[in-house]
């Protein structure tokens, strides 16, 4: 059952990868995803992480974009809630989160200060958190 579930989040992934990849290198998505061993490996082996890997690259698609003008707007929202999802699949995520808050923070502290930017950031793991415990909420009861 789990690697009928990875499988199918590792045709998710080739999907993402072609479509958020610019048009003169998405012949590579392929070559990324089915390419590198250990992820097909993993994939085949029945490991959990396969499960998180296309929430992960919503969140890394155009992340710079979030928080903007001091707004977390709809699809910064969307990328909240897919680590919040991620999050509660497996850890890798919970690494990878804490690097993320610096960079959001330091690239919205240029653009609209210290503060604002704490805002913004503060909302969007609040968002991403959320989502984390109403997916682990049956099993924290």
């Amino acid at each position: 059952m789990w690697i009928i579930a990875n499988v199918v989040a590792l045709a998710i992934e080739l999907v993402l990868v072609f479509r958020f990849l610019s048009p003169t290198y998405r012949a590579l998505a392929v070559v990324m995803v089915l390419g590198f061993p250990f992820l097909f490996d993993y994939t085949l082996g029945g490991d959990i992480i396969t499960l998180s890997i296309p929430l992960m690259l919503v969140v890394a698609n155009r992340w710079k974009s979030i928080g903007k003008g001091a707004r977390l707007r709809s699809p910064g929202v969307v990328q909240a809630v897919c680590l919040g999802l991620a999050a509660s699949i497996c850890q890798f995520p919970w690494f990878v989160a804490p690097f993320l808050a610096v960079a959001l923070w330091r690239l919205r502290s240029g653009e609209v200060g210290p503060r604002k930017a704490g805002k913004v950031v503060a909302r969007f793991f609040a968002i991403s958190g959320g989502a984390a415990l109403l997916v682990n909420a049956p099993f924290i009861v």
